[in-house]
């Protein structure tokens, strides 16, 4: 006889009942199989041995990443790092993986960049071999970093001259509609009054003067002062005294106001920006800063030359050695001259310390 049990599922729950189920199972083989939605699938399973220790870190720090669209908004992520003695910019092509860490692929095949934050303190620094630095991807880095000076350069100049443009159109739509605010923004300040003859307009600054502020009971948009005991009214912002004022309402909410008059809160303060702001930068750590500090291509360069090196210093201790010999007679019969072997222990220490 069967006992029932308590049945729960997304519809509900039953209580001393016996459920029939029904299973489906699929006969597959490796690598393949049959997916409902997808069909046949077939997938590779790449097994290879990894070590973290394969794999040399160059630089350990923190970094720019400047993402830029181009044609058809391909967005384009370079890894920028300056700094005195480390300048190099990477671009990112793709991701992929390391040891089963994901990483940023980049144009040169033999560099990788992690920057995932869970995964930095897996791959330790070490010193680097001199033959395992490579040549090809210091100078190439080199002229990534330098591409990417020279268009930000340019960008910030193109920016700076279409906005010196996009002022100026400002400034010739109000010389047609408002002179004063012409004054004004040409100027870069008060004291300035635009008078238009014809196809020209003259910028004219008015002399300074001393006045006294004159209380009136009503109100204007202009200031009303007091000069040699008769009124006039000073205009916002250009500050040109003038016989009439504007008269309006007055209001408690939405009173007139001018700078240093009475004690508010600072306004939101806008002006035109013409000034040119761009100057060009300068790559000063181009020639000695680069992927490699200097002491791992100092290190490189002995490598290099430790052949010949070697060969020479062998020569000159065996010249000094017979010299020594000759000058001392027979006094060196008691003494051994070291091998050829340590000779060589002795130069390569030599060479790269």
């Amino acid at each position: 006889s069967f006992v029932g049990k308590t049945y729960l599922n997304a519809r509900g729950t039953w209580n001393n009942v016996i459920v029939q189920a029904k299973y489906k199972i699929h006969l597959s083989e490796e690598s393949y199989g049959l997916d409902q939605y997808k069909g046949e699938v077939i997938w590779r399973n790449e097994k290879s041995d990894c070590s973290i220790t394969e794999y040399d870190v160059l630089y350990d720090g923190p970094a720019s990443l400047v993402i830029s669209l181009g044609h058809n908004n391909y967005k384009t992520e370079t890894y920028i790092v300056e700094t005195t003695y480390i300048a190099f910019a990477l671009k990112k092509t793709s991701m992929t993986f390391a040891c089963n860490i994901p990483i940023a692929q980049t144009e040169n095949n033999q560099l990788l960049i992690l920057s995932n934050p869970m995964y930095v303190n897996i791959f330790s620094s070490k010193k680097i071999q001199p033959f395992n630095t490579d040549l090809f991807s210091y100078i190439n880095t080199k002229f990534v970093y330098l591409e990417y000076t020279i268009k930000r350069t340019v960008t910030n100049l193109y920016e700076n001259l279409t906005k010196k443009q996009s002022n100026t159109y400002c400034n010739l739509s109000l010389a047609s509609y408002n002179l004063s605010e012409f004054a004004y923004t040409i100027s870069e300040g008060s004291g300035y009054v635009a008078i238009k003859n014809g196809e020209i307009i003259y910028l004219q600054k008015c002399k300074p003067l001393n006045v006294e502020i004159s209380i009136q009971n009503s109100c204007f948009n202009e200031l009303p002062v007091l000069f040699n005991n008769k009124t006039f009214f000073m205009t916002p912002k250009t500050h040109i005294l003038q016989p009439y004022g504007n008269q309006i309402d007055c209001s408690d909410n939405l009173p007139p106001l001018f700078k240093k008059m009475e004690n508010i809160n600072n306004p939101q303060s806008l002006k035109p920006d013409t000034t040119l702001t761009w100057s060009y930068e300068s790559s000063d750590n181009f020639m000695t800063a680069g992927i490699y500090t200097l002491d791992k291509m100092k290190a490189l360069q002995n490598y290099l030359m430790f052949p010949q090196e070697s060969e020479t210093v062998q020569r000159n201790l065996i010249r000094q050695t017979l010299t020594l010999a000759r000058n001392l007679g027979t006094a060196l019969c008691g003494m051994s001259l070291k091998p050829s072997e340590e000779l060589m222990k002795l130069v390569s220490a030599y060479s790269y310390s």
